[in-house]
């Protein structure tokens, strides 16, 4: 039958049997079958006065029965409603920790980003080898990576260039000093030849 069909699939739900009534009547509406014993013997006018309901009527000839489905709409709406405002909360969730996972994700992204312009700045102002603590592999950690070989790379040519200019003075003083020796004597002997002279 039916109502066997339909109690054994939707109706085990307690939800379901709230909302969805199936019963079996006479043909003079008394109530023979209902889901909950209390309703039977009672008249369906009875049973259907105080519902707000949609009814399906499905009447077995054979037997002198009429099948009804009543699902009342009062619930089922009050049902929808109740479902909704969860939906809206679950959304409200959702959606905060959406914003908290995105904030992590752009706060991770950002975060080397920041450093290597932190580090740049540090240079700029004078700190010449700052370098960057690498703690990751992604692409913006590897551009790190490549802007600490190239402070590294700069401090070692600025040190090169230092030294190189110290040896270079240092040797031009030396070339100087030997240049000024070599002279004294001649200049010392000038300057006699011309006391000399003078007498």
């Amino acid at each position: 039958m039916i109502s066997s069909a339909l109690q054994e699939s939707a109706l085990q739900d307690s939800a379901y049997r709230d909302n969805i009534a199936i019963y079996l009547t006479t043909k003079d509406g008394n109530i023979m079958y209902h889901q909950n014993p209390e309703y039977i013997g009672m008249t369906e006018e009875e049973y259907l006065a105080d519902k707000t309901y949609v009814e399906i009527k499905q009447p077995l000839d054979y037997f002198g029965w009429v099948e009804h489905v009543v699902i009342d709409t009062e619930n089922m709406h009050n049902e929808v409603d109740k479902l909704y405002r969860q939906g809206i909360v679950i959304y409200i969730l959702l959606l905060f920790v959406s914003c908290i996972i995105w904030n992590l994700i752009v706060h991770t992204i950002l975060r080397p980003v920041n450093e290597i312009g932190e580090a740049m700045s540090e240079v700029k102002a004078g700190k010449e080898n700052r370098m960057i603590d690498i703690r990751g592999t992604n692409e913006i950690w590897q551009l790190a990576e490549q802007y600490n070989e190239m402070v590294d790379a700069l401090y070692e040519q600025k040190k090169e260039t230092k030294r190189h200019y110290e040896e270079k003075t240092k040797s031009t003083e030396l070339q100087s000093k030997a240049e000024q020796k070599a002279l004294e004597p001649q200049i010392h002997a000038h300057s006699l030849c011309n006391t000399l002279n003078a007498i």
